[in-house]
């Protein structure tokens, strides 16, 4: 029974751990896959009450806004990307070294797990940048001076460049894709542009969050609204300070994950990814995006 991927093809390898069975989640691993199935069906609550008002109880002709249609189209992917999250704890994510060392095959096994891991990265991405679309169409629609319209404009702007330069570089940057978790697929261009790309997005994601969580206030401030009112819809938008938050913990944690300073630790790369991910749970898995996305 070959254990070591060296010296093997990148179809030989993808044959060997597509035949390999799921293990049971371990430590971090068991613990995200309670959480995402939790935040799961509390998103899909939250959005399926949104649909339901939006369609049978406003009177008004105008049912459905851009914000409302963008909220269902980055919904969709997230439970796309809960999906493949939940997958992956069964194929190492969360798990430690040694734990994975105690199963024959747990190179291959891993193998999975990682293109897991790395297609929920490019989709959660997806559903998290449609998202604060809505929440800044959202805004726009209470803005009454320019500044602050100009605000989320440039959120906008700047989502859209963030993600456009992501997607290319993540496509290029590894020929072919499965590179990224398949050794003998193909080669990388640059060991750590995962890494880069990680820094890249979620400080724009940061910037955005507290553009989107701020901005309300000042808006709201000089509105004709009674102060019960204005309190709650600035709680309610706020809410995007904590995924900002649990962004900024990203940023921090994506050290253990540079392969310069592991650069023999293939799973480290695995499990320490999965060990940031517990902060990085407030902000992908519950997406409170949705909580504050509304209008």
């Amino acid at each position: 029974m070959v254990k070591s991927l060296e010296g093997l093809t990148g179809e030989e390898i993808a044959d060997i751990a597509y035949a390999q069975n799921s293990i049971p989640p371990s430590g971090l691993g068991a613990i995200f896959e309670v959480l995402i199935y939790i935040f799961g069906v509390i998103c899909t609550v939250v959005v399926a009450l949104r649909v339901y008002i939006r369609m049978f109880k406003i009177q008004n002709d105008v049912k459905w806004r851009l914000n409302d249609y963008l909220t269902v189209f980055g919904f969709l992917p997230y439970i796309s990307a809960a999906i493949l999250g939940a997958l992956s704890v069964h194929y190492g994510v969360g798990a430690t070294d040694d734990y994975l060392d105690k199963f024959e095959m747990h190179n291959y096994i891993t193998v999975r797990g990682m293109e897991y891991l790395i297609l929920y990265e490019l989709i959660y991405y997806a559903s998290s940048t449609i998202t604060k679309f809505a929440i800044a169409v959202t805004i726009l629609y209470i803005c009454v001076e320019r500044r602050y319209k100009y605000i989320m404009y440039a959120i906008m702007c700047i989502m859209t460049v963030t993600a456009a330069i992501c997607v290319v570089w993540f496509f290029v940057n590894c020929v072919p894709f499965q590179g990224y978790w398949n050794p003998g697929a193909g080669e990388c261009k640059s060991s750590d542009g995962f890494l880069n790309l990680s820094y890249v997005g979620t400080s724009a994601q940061v910037a955005s969050d507290w553009a989107c969580a701020t901005t309300p206030f000042f808006i709201v401030y000089s509105l004709q609204m009674t102060k019960r009112s204005k309190i709650a819809v600035v709680g309610i938008l706020g809410l995007g300070v904590l995924a900002s938050i649990a962004a900024l913990m990203r940023i921090i944690s994506y050290q253990y994950i540079d392969i310069r300073k592991y650069p023999n630790d293939d799973m480290g790369k695995l499990s320490t990814t999965s060990r940031k991910t517990v902060a990085n749970l407030f902000v992908q898995f519950p997406k409170a995006d949705y909580f504050y996305g509304r209008s």
